[in-house]
């Protein structure tokens, strides 16, 4: 019988993380963001931002997201504003179609910056 190793880690990261210039891009590593992963998400993007290296703009690519609902659309507007607080700005990238809808059935697109 073959042992196959589990992975338990808590504290996995979702996101990678990339800066350029006062610019933080946080690539969202997961295709499912439900009410838990959307809480990971945003504690580590924050942690990120408020990790005392300028932060002027933050986007936020979400490519690799396949399904997500209303906790996807929380997570943006609470960065935004974090990010507007701060004097800052947020764009949203890498939209499929079904997110795509989402932000625009409910006019998120006339208030973040979504490419």
């Amino acid at each position: 019988m073959l042992n196959t190793p589990t992975h338990t880690t808590t504290n996995a990261l979702h996101c990678t993380f990339r800066r350029v210039g006062a610019t933080l891009i946080a690539h969202v590593c997961t295709e499912h963001i439900d009410d838990a992963m959307a809480l990971h998400l945003v504690t580590q993007i924050k942690q990120r931002i408020e990790a005392g290296v300028e932060c002027d703009h933050l986007t936020i690519d979400l490519h690799q997201v396949k399904q997500a609902g209303s906790s996807c659309l929380s997570l943006c507007l609470e960065l935004n504003n974090l990010m507007e607080l701060r004097g800052g700005t947020t764009a949203i990238t890498g939209l499929n179609a079904h997110l795509d809808w989402l932000f625009r059935s409910v006019q998120l697109d006339k208030v973040l910056d979504v490419a």
